[in-house]
């Protein structure tokens, strides 16, 4: 009996491990591809809490409830990249694609990027990414490039 619940334990533990691996495989491939040269700023490893509403949504994300995950944060010279251990949230650059609604700070160290996801007919789904981020002012000046130029509300500032 007890080498049964042994073997339990490990598998169950093996499991989790292999999960957690896919997870950082995911973010880590996104990742890879970018070259570190043109890297302005970066945050890895980055909790983040995400909400969807529509019918198209974030990869892995759920509608039903806030989606709790850890990202890598790039700012590039021309591009902004947000990969979490579930998939690509966002992959926005500067000469095509569609725009933050707003992206704020709207606490210490919170950073708050909203946007529409586009879908061919009927309204569009809405997103919500909450960073937990220590100079996440800055980070919000650094994306402002990002948003459609609308004044942001709620801002908090250090």
């Amino acid at each position: 009996m007890t080498e049964v619940i042994g073997f339990m334990v490990v598998g169950l533990f093996g499991m989790g491990a292999a999960l957690k691996g896919v997870s950082w495989f995911r973010r880590w491939r996104v990742v890879r591809q970018v070259d570190p040269a043109t890297i302005t700023r970066e945050a890895r490893g980055v909790s983040m809490r995400v909400s969807v509403q529509g019918s198209r949504l974030l990869p892995g994300m759920s509608r039903t409830r806030a989606n709790r995950t850890r990202g890598d944060l790039l700012l590039l010279k021309d591009r902004l990249l947000l990969a979490s251990n579930r998939g690509t949230l966002l992959d926005l650059r500067k000469d095509r694609g569609r725009k933050l609604s707003s992206a704020r700070c709207t606490g210490p160290g919170r950073l708050v990027l909203e946007g529409e996801i586009p879908v061919p007919s009927g309204p569009p789904g809405l997103f919500r990414i909450e960073l937990q981020l220590a100079d996440a002012p800055v980070w919000a000046d650094a994306v402002a490039v990002w948003t459609d130029g609308q004044a942001p509300f709620g801002s908090w500032e250090a």
